[in-house]
């Protein structure tokens, strides 16, 4: 076991430096205004403001357009970007809704940001503030109402759309696309907007069916520390539009043979014991690519609340854009009560198939 454990160790050490990261077809426009379609990667919301990966076909070299190079880019059916200046600085905004009003947004460490325009105004951001107050020796938790102001300003040729705006929450893609729509309705006749973005889920999940043997240490009265584990896992993503951190659980059921004492004829017997398995760990996906490498930390849960630290290295090969096969490897550790050293509990490896549910 040990023998496999490194050898998927050594795969997963190759896979890290072949494995390419995800790039999605789409189109960069030039300041020239020529249109040049290829690849670009989808990352985060993070980066996505600063520069745009861009490949000529998959297998060229990546070239990186910052918001001094290109206009704008798209990834097909899907996001649209274009540069605006924002506090004397050049960035790619993300495009969310196009029409007689126009929604744009980025992300920095601070946070979201959102802004709104039409054909007569400057890009002016939708101010949105989160505070507490202090009051009668309480804390209250308070928002502010400026965004609101600005959105009646802008749509303040559809007064019929004031109430619903004055119960406007936190600015989102998924309130700002809906108010916006609902307002070119009103005031655009037989005219469409268009959303280059519907709102990202705040989280999307995979399902995981898993099976492989394992080697259990350190049970006492163990009369065999081979078994065997079949259960499922789910993973869900951390952040919204996060694809690279997730929190893992789920359950896993294998059994193992313990010698048990048979007070009638006062000789040990082997008994099959159930063993139920709960994971409760954090996951990371450096790459989206054909091959996904993954690393997770933290532990697991077995019968009676005993609790193992634990350790994953496992690669997700792709199938389609929803289903990936995999394989995993475990190694879990229990501490010392004398010296607080970590020492083997068990190894396992596992093949399973991942399939993402929304």
């Amino acid at each position: 076991m040990k023998n496999k454990i490194l050898l998927i160790l050594l795969l997963l050490k190759v896979s890290f430096s072949f494995s390419q990261e995800r790039f999605l077809e789409g189109y960069v426009i030039k300041n020239n205004h020529d249109t040049i379609h290829g690849y670009i990667e989808d990352e985060s919301d993070l980066y996505m403001k600063e520069h745009c990966n861009f490949k000529k076909d998959i297998q060229s070299n990546m070239v990186k357009y910052s918001p001094e190079d290109v206009r704008s880019f798209r990834i097909k059916d899907s996001k649209f970007y274009t540069r605006k200046e924002i506090n004397d600085q050049l960035i790619f905004l993300e495009y969310l809704v196009k029409g007689q009003i126009n929604i744009y947004y980025y992300q920095d460490k601070v946070g979201d940001h959102y802004f709104i325009q039409n054909d007569t105004s400057q890009l002016v951001e939708l101010p949105y503030k989160e505070y507490i107050t202090w009051h009668k020796k309480r804390d209250y938790q308070n928002n502010s109402k400026r965004h609101i102001g600005v959105l009646k300003y802008f749509m303040q040729d559809a007064p019929q759309l004031f109430k619903k705006l004055d119960a406007f929450g936190k600015p989102s893609h998924k309130n700002l696309i809906r108010i916006t729509e609902r307002y070119h309705k009103e005031v655009c006749s037989g005219k469409q907007c268009i959303v280059f973005e519907k709102s990202p889920p705040y989280f999307h999940m995979f399902v995981e069916l898993t099976t492989g043997p394992a080697n259990i240490y350190e049970i006492k009265k163990l009369a065999d520390s081979k078994t065997y584990y079949n259960g499922a896992n789910i993973y869900i993503n951390l952040f919204k539009g996060n694809k690279k951190f997730y929190f893992k659980t789920g359950l896993l059921y294998g059994k193992i043979k313990k010698y048990e004492y048979n007070y009638s004829t006062n000789e040990y017997d082997i008994a099959k014991v159930g063993l139920l398995k709960v994971p409760i760990q954090f996951v990371y996906t450096p790459f989206s690519g054909m091959l996904r490498p993954k690393i997770s930390l933290g532990c697991n849960m077995y019968n009676q609340f005993k609790i193992k630290a634990a350790s994953t290295l496992g690669l997700d090969l792709r199938i389609t854009n929803n289903l990936f096969i995999n394989l995993t490897g475990e190694m879990e550790f229990t501490s010392s009560t004398t010296n607080s050293t970590l020492s083997s509990f068990s190894e396992s490896l596992r093949a399973g198939i991942l399939f993402r549910l929304f």
